[in-house]
């Protein structure tokens, strides 16, 4: 879930915070037609030279989410085991990352999910072919350090003594690096989600202080072959108690990923300042024939 906060009058601006329920290392946890099984804590990883599938047996322990220290073409697999429950079976699996510096390689009971290249975003691949629900799965990932994102090759024999590599490496092109450069691995969870075959795929939130209203832009994922009837709902509360809802929708959703935007006045908003930063939260579920999927938000201060 994403927001967007536009500052205004009154000295402050609407904010609406959203965070998905969740914690790390928490079992698998039902919300709503959804599961999520949080896969941190401790695998196994082992620095190669080259990122040849399969690797070694050669494995060490690691933490995640978690780092590696490298800068200088150093490359590393990641190694998790695990049971996805029962239940599971039947539905659409994801595999989310929330973030894996760089150039992600994903393998999944030894079939090539995907990649992925840039380090500091989230992203997810579909495993439903792949995993296998009530049994052992076995997940290995590839990455590199952040000479995966040049786009030629730079030469670092010649790098003077206390020189910054960043300032070394010039007229190459490289992707966003931060300034931790010499740090990578999976740094944040790495999640498998069981959903619906209709479901949420993204939030962003639009609250406006000039026109006094909210906008959700939605959009929803049909993993199915044909299109599906939706209702769609939601609503921001403030702790507990119900401070807005929105226009319900009936939607048809065809395969593939929609976006809509879902509007409603918002008169009697609570403004956030740092004097007062109060928060809202939201809940969004989307209902259908083939199951409803909810993402509850949580407000973490007010």
């Amino acid at each position: 879930m994403r927001t967007s906060g536009l500052w205004g009058g009154r000295g402050g601006v609407l904010a609406l915070l959203v965070l998905l329920v969740g914690l790390a290392g928490s079992p698998p946890r039902a919300v709503a037609g959804r599961v999520e099984m949080d896969l941190s804590g401790i695998w196994q990883y082992q620095n190669v030279t080259n990122l040849s599938f399969p690797p070694s047996n050669n494995w060490q322990t690691v933490t995640v989410p978690g780092f590696l220290s490298g800068w200088q073409y150093n490359h590393a697999w990641f190694r998790c085991v695990f049971t996805p429950p029962s239940s599971m079976a039947g539905t659409q699996l994801k595999l989310r990352f929330g973030g894996a510096k760089f150039n992600s390689q994903v393998y999944l009971n030894g079939t090539f999910i995907g990649s992925y290249l840039n380090g500091y975003e989230p992203f997810d691949f579909d495993v439903t072919a792949a995993a296998n629900a009530g049994q052992t799965n076995e997940l290995i990932v590839g990455v590199t350090d952040w000479t995966a994102t040049f786009s030629t090759n730079v030469d670092f024999s010649g790098l003077p003594a206390n020189q910054d590599p960043r300032n070394y490496v010039q007229n190459v092109i490289r992707a966003p690096i931060g300034g931790r450069y010499d740090l990578y691995g999976l740094w944040q969870p790495v999640k498998l989600l069981s959903v619906p075959a209709v479901a949420i795929a993204d939030v962003f939130l639009m609250p406006s202080v000039r026109t006094q209203q909210l906008t959700v832009r939605l959009t929803l994922r049909n993993d199915g072959a044909t299109a599906q009837s939706v209702n769609v709902t939601n609503r921001v509360f403030a702790g507990a108690t119900a401070a807005l809802t929105l226009p319900s929708q009936q939607l048809t959703i065809p395969p593939g990923l929609t976006s809509v935007d879902i509007s409603a006045a918002w008169t009697n908003a609570h403004w956030w300042s740092h004097f007062d930063p109060y928060l809202y939260s939201l809940q969004t579920t989307v209902a259908s024939t083939a199951g409803q999927d909810c993402q509850r938000a949580v407000k973490t201060s007010q």
